[in-house]
């Protein structure tokens, strides 16, 4: 599966129209999926842990498959691209750590256009009245 995921996110960054060509990648790829990714704007959503690097015994150790991060960089050029973990929104950046993406953290409670390093992190405002409450819990 994800040989799949990075086959078709190498195809769609290395080809400019995707319904004009067949796509090579690693599993069956519909017809609706190749619409899709001929619509624009296109927006790309992918998660880190085991989509983007393998499942790791702990966070800590968890690394991108060699080869992704050079594909998300060329790939924005076409697609607004996001990046969804539950780890913090830090952490999830630090990982993938390319710039102009939109990271979303801690299962979408936190997002940041850009790195958070460089650009100010955003909370869900509807989440703002359970942060003190859920503070207290722990």
């Amino acid at each position: 599966m994800v040989a799949g995921i990075v086959g078709v996110v190498r195809d769609f960054v290395e080809r400019k129209n995707v319904q004009s060509r067949k796509i090579t990648c690693y599993m069956p790829i519909s017809n609706e999926l190749k619409t899709v990714l001929a619509l624009r704007p296109l927006g790309l959503v992918f998660d880190i842990d085991g989509t983007l690097s393998p499942m790791a015994p702990t966070s800590d150790e968890a690394r991108l498959y060699a080869g992704v991060a050079p594909l998300l960089e060329r790939i924005r050029e076409r697609a607004h691209v996001a990046i969804m973990t539950g780890r913090a929104i830090d952490d999830g950046a630090k990982m993938v750590n390319v710039e102009g993406l939109t990271y979303i953290g801690t299962h979408g409670l936190e997002w940041c256009d850009g790195l958070p390093s460089l650009h100010p992190v955003q909370i869900v405002p509807e989440a703002l009245n359970y942060i003190e409450p859920g503070t207290y819990l722990l």
